[in-house]
C-alpha cells in the first residue's frame, strides 16, 4: 500500500510512469497470481531511481504566524519560498500545482494586493 501510495504521488510529476509501473500493476489485478518477478524487481528499481529530492527547504513558523488561516500560511510559505529559490524562479518558468482553491482565485485575479 506504501509503494501504491508513492505511485501514485509521483505519477504526477513523471511522465509514462505507468507504462514503467506496469508489471507491478499486473499483479493487483483480480485473479492475478501474486508473484514478484525479475521484470517486477526491474521496475521497482527504476521507480527507486526516479523518486529523488530535488531541494529540501525548511521553515519554523514565528508565533504570531502560527495564529495565520491555512490560506495565510500557505501564502507565507509560497512567499519564503519565493525569496528562498530566487535564482531558480527567475532563471526558469515555474508552474504552481494547488489542490487550495481560494489560492487559485487569488493568482486569477489581474492585480492581487
Amino acid at each position: 500500500m506504501s509503494l501504491l501510495g508513492r505511485l501514485k504521488y509521483i505519477s504526477r510529476f513523471i511522465a509514462q510512469l505507468t507504462t514503467a509501473c506496469e508489471p507491478i500493476f499486473k499483479l493487483l489485478k483480480k485473479d492475478a497470481a501474486v508473484k514478484w518477478t525479475d521484470e517486477c524487481q526491474e521496475a521497482f528499481d527504476k521507480i527507486k531511481g526516479i523518486e529523488q529530492a530535488i531541494y529540501y527547504l525548511s521553515k519554523k513558523f514565528t508565533s504570531y504566524e502560527v495564529k495565520y488561516t491555512p490560506l495565510e500560511w500557505t501564502c507565507c510559505a509560497l512567499t519564503w519560498v519565493a525569496q528562498k529559490l530566487k535564482h531558480y524562479l527567475s532563471s526558469y518558468t515555474t508552474y504552481l500545482i494547488s489542490r487550495l482553491d481560494p489560492l487559485k482565485y487569488i493568482f486569477q485575479k489581474p492585480i492581487p494586493t
